[in-house]
């Protein structure tokens, strides 16, 4: 079984099922609702900076 880490991200908290490299590097998240979200690799790390994004587990 694979594990996931959990992230939350302005308050809403998803899965981080891992990166897609599709010509743009993104971070491909799944909300509570279990749907697929993308997420440029580059607004992710800037949200870590600001403290908008953080891992919680």
């Amino acid at each position: 079984m694979t594990t996931y880490r959990k992230v939350e991200i302005s308050g809403h908290q998803f899965e981080m099922l891992g990166t897609v490299n599709d010509g743009d590097c993104k971070v491909r998240l799944k909300n509570v609702k279990g749907q697929a979200v993308d997420m440029l690799c580059e607004d992710f790390i800037e949200g870590l900076n600001k403290g908008t994004t953080k891992y919680i587990d």
